[in-house]
């Protein structure tokens, strides 16, 4: 028991440490907000839990290195795209067709059947890029449905391990989640270190981006904050 509360704990983690991160590894630097329109009422409460989330997540920084040692980038990239075909089906079907996009809807109904040869070989030779299926720039999600339908992101919140988010794109996250087949094929310990590992290797993929931003940043909280309106504004204007 007390093996199992270990591997979740380190399970949990890992996958904090790549939701706070996600949301600005790969943004442009350009495009501030200003304070008003990052809805932030509990900012005090909010930078306490960001820079106790750090705290814990820098002990991750080694292994991430090791592992990029260990793993040829090629295959950690595979890696990357196989989870995120397979878990985000069916909610991107089920989002792509509550936003009106059935051309996506199609091509994301087939595409798990299409890259079934590919697992062999951890996601490196893709099937779906070849035969005029390419990768969407984004999957759809219930976070995005919402938008698409004006609901409001509410406001900024630091979850504890979990990371920065909105209220809305918390509830999304539920949604996501209750789709999220490896939930209903795996014990739930072992989903939380299927997502966790994903979530690792995705760390390991943008750890340059990472270390980057945070020397470059002069205050980290402001900075992560506005990365997360930057990356929500993106999607919104898409």
């Amino acid at each position: 028991m007390k093996r199992i509360v270990l591997i979740l704990s380190i399970a949990v983690l890992c996958l904090g440490l790549c939701l706070q991160n996600s949301t600005y590894a790969q943004l442009p630097e350009e495009d501030y907000f200003t304070a008003e329109e990052m809805n932030d009422p509990g900012e005090k409460i909010n930078r306490k839990t960001f820079w106790a989330n750090n705290k814990l997540y820098d002990g991750l920084k080694y292994p991430a290195k090791l592992w990029r040692k260990i793993m040829p980038a090629k295959a950690r990239e595979g890696i990357k795209g196989l989870y995120k075909t397979y878990s985000g089906w069916p909610g991107v079907v089920v989002n792509s067709g509550l936003q009106g996009e059935w051309k996506e809807m199609a091509v994301e109904i087939v595409r798990p059947v299409v890259e079934l040869p590919s697992i062999p070989t951890l996601g490196i030779m893709t099937i779906s890029d070849k035969i005029g299926l390419p990768e969407p720039e984004r999957k759809r999600n219930f976070d995005s449905t919402l938008q698409k339908y004006n609901v409001p992101y509410g406001i900024y919140i630091v979850w504890p391990l979990l990371g920065p988010n909105s209220l809305r794109g918390t509830f999304g996250k539920i949604g996501d989640t209750l789709l999220n087949p490896v939930s209903y094929f795996l014990l739930p310990f072992e989903a939380i270190g299927v997502a966790a590992t994903d979530e690792f290797n995705r760390y390991s993929i943008n750890l340059e981006q990472y270390e980057d931003f945070d020397k470059a940043a002069l205050d980290y909280y402001i900075a992560v904050r506005n990365a997360y309106f930057q990356s929500t504004e993106r999607k919104e204007n898409e």
